[in-house]
């Protein structure tokens, strides 16, 4: 488990489920002059991440479903820039399976961009 010491946080709600969304991840979101739409996935993204890795593989079901947004090729390219300027890292393609007839998510890092000021301990 890991404390954030940070007191300003926002609680988002995702249909009876939430997660805390510190204050100064939407000041230093504004440094990367992202689009509505990029925010929204890397803050899905972000409330999909383990704590430790960074690591999640939400489908696009998903992130349209917790987005709002409605076509995959909007996701598809809020990824894109979310690659392109750092934020994010696909570590896996998805793929689909013809034989199973399963498709498989793409896995992502995210990347948390802490400001200077930060502290994180380890609790056991």
């Amino acid at each position: 488990m890991v404390k954030i010491s940070d007191k300003n946080y926002k609680m988002v709600v995702f249909k009876n489920r939430f997660f805390i969304q510190p204050d100064w991840l939407m000041e230093i979101l504004n440094d990367y002059c992202l689009k509505p739409v990029d925010r929204l996935i890397y803050l899905c993204l972000y409330q999909h991440a383990d704590v430790h890795t960074g690591e999640c593989y939400p489908s696009y079901s998903v992130l349209k479903m917790y987005t709002g947004i409605s076509n995959n090729k909007s996701i598809k390219q809020g990824l894109d820039r979310l690659v392109q300027v750092g934020l994010i890292e696909i570590i896996k393609k998805g793929y689909y399976d013809k034989d199973k007839k399963i498709s498989m998510s793409n896995r992502y890092r995210v990347r948390y961009p802490y400001p200077k000021n930060f502290i994180m301990e380890d609790i056991k």
